[in-house]
């Protein structure tokens, strides 16, 4: 084989494919199927599942130390990492998160999905802010190309890390790993779901709100669902959930298998999706998959992604999400619509195509 294409695969994780880490493993498994000349060299940080050994034309490495603090993630991204690219004779370096080594000497090309730090800084540890501030511009200028997940994050690395148009490519997220067909009913009552991790900026606080608001408004026997890890990041959200009056209409279910989570979109009267900042929001697309309506919020990239196939509100506004969660379920003209508006938009998102554009950009940097 020529080409050998080094790739930081820390985030391919078992049973914690999450965000970043299904844009990773859809892509790769993508690349390296399409690709059978290129040698691709893994670079985890910690024992990995061989699941995530894509074919024969992968060689796996692991790195140490894992990277669980700020202060091991420098030493392993600017010292550790470097280091073994040069004995691998590495052609390219491909991160598909944020992280990259800073003039390594050959092509490298990362992936800033988000600027949530730098639009909501109060979500994050200050130590990772810091880091977050100082590096993650240091790692998309040295870039030969940043990619990103959406158009509006394209505007926020022009604005706010000083990229030009030409510096960055912007490949979507895709559907294609959501399983569709006959799938099992796992929950008897009828349901909202809500899908994604649980920290502040998901705002699973006016979530929680509007679906108790819809419950005293609106009396049924609908709960909502919360699939996603870690009960709560802010106070706040804890105190009001274990006070308010429909507490026993909430259930939380951490994370599940993507068959299992096929099935709880299945059955979904709705997709609530509130968030205050995304880079693109995979639930939306998975739903739309589903044919399941979807709410979410006018804020960051919503617009672009959801385009007319959701209902899109002010995230805070509390009768408003309550109306629109009786709406959207009492409606069935509507329902319609907008589950056949949504099947229609995510023709515009396919991990095939973005796995296509990732590896002929790299193939352009690297040959």
């Amino acid at each position: 084989m020529g080409f050998k294409l080094a790739v930081n695969t820390r985030l391919l994780q078992q049973n914690k494919l999450e965000g970043i880490g299904r844009f990773a493993f859809e892509n790769l498994k993508r690349m390296v199927a399409n690709h059978p000349e290129v040698e691709f060299h893994f670079i985890f940080d910690r024992a990995y599942h061989s699941d995530f050994i894509f074919g024969k034309n992968v060689k796996a490495h692991v790195l140490s130390p894992p990277t669980r603090h700020e202060i091991l993630q420098y030493l392993w991204f600017h010292i550790r990492l470097p280091m073994l690219l040069r004995t691998i004779k590495a052609d390219a370096f491909f991160s598909p998160e944020a992280y990259n080594i800073p003039n390594i000497g050959i092509p490298s090309f990362n992936t800033q999905h988000d600027l949530g730090f730098v639009h909501r800084p109060s979500d994050l540890p200050k130590s990772t802010l810091k880091f977050y501030r100082k590096y993650f511009p240091i790692y998309s200028k040295n870039a030969s190309k940043v990619f990103t997940v959406s158009e509006f994050s394209k505007t926020d690395l022009i604005t706010h890390h000083g990229l030009s148009s030409n510096d960055i490519k912007v490949v979507y997220n895709g559907h294609e790993h959501i399983m569709t067909g006959d799938l099992e009913q796992l929950h008897e009552q009828p349901y909202f779901l809500y899908v994604g991790s649980l920290h502040s900026r998901k705002n699973i606080l006016h979530t929680l709100k509007g679906f108790n608001t819809y419950k005293s408004k609106y009396p049924s026997d609908k709960q909502l669902i919360i699939v996603g890890r870690k009960m709560f990041s802010d106070k706040e959200s804890e105190a009001f959930y274990q006070n308010m009056k429909f507490k026993n209409d909430v259930v939380f279910k951490d994370y599940v298998s993507d068959s299992y989570l096929a099935s709880y979109y299945h059955n979904a009267e709705a997709l609530i999706n509130l968030s205050y900042f995304e880079g693109f929001g995979i639930p939306l697309v998975e739903a739309f998959r589903h044919q399941v309506p979807v709410i979410a919020s006018n804020c960051s990239c919503y617009p672009e992604i959801a385009s007319d196939a959701a209902l899109l509100i002010n995230p805070e506004d509390v009768d408003t999400i309550a109306n629109q969660m009786h709406l959207i379920t009492s409606d069935k003209d509507l329902r319609k619509v907008l589950t056949e508006k949504g099947l229609d938009n995510i023709k515009r998102f396919s991990w095939d195509k973005s796995a296509k554009t990732i590896m002929n950009t790299i193939l352009i940097y690297g040959t």
